[in-house]
């Protein structure tokens, strides 16, 4: 990250003002960079959670974006979805924060991988 002014940037999907939904045909994984889906404010305000920091942090527009333009600092993601899922980070927080989990398309691969695991453990 880093280096240079803000990157120019496409309108987010999702702003502040409310979640919205996301329009047909919305795919999953990351738009690439410096597209996004949520606007800097919903960014600022939220309690990050992503699935892997360093692939966020050189992937993700919704947090690029707002690094680049000063809102946000790298240390703003509060943590990981396996921080969240092995209990290490307790899940919620105040209501008035926005929850956001990032992902950067790679949970399918988690999935494949733990699904191979399985059958090969013939459980």
């Amino acid at each position: 990250m880093g280096g240079g002014g803000p990157p120019a940037a496409r309108p987010p999907l999702r702003g502040a003002g409310g979640g919205g939904r996301p329009p047909p045909g919305a795919r999953g994984g990351p738009p690439p960079p410096p597209a996004r889906e949520t606007d800097t404010a919903l960014v600022r305000r939220a309690a990050v959670y992503v699935e892997s920091r360093a692939a966020a942090l050189r992937e993700a527009g919704d947090l690029l974006v707002p690094e680049a333009e000063g809102a946000i600092g790298p240390g703003h993601i509060t943590g990981t979805l396996a921080d969240l899922v092995g209990g290490r980070m307790p899940a919620g927080g105040p209501r008035s924060c926005p929850q956001l989990f990032k992902s950067v398309g790679m949970a399918w691969e988690d999935l494949a991988v733990a699904v191979a695991l399985y059958e090969a453990a013939g459980v």
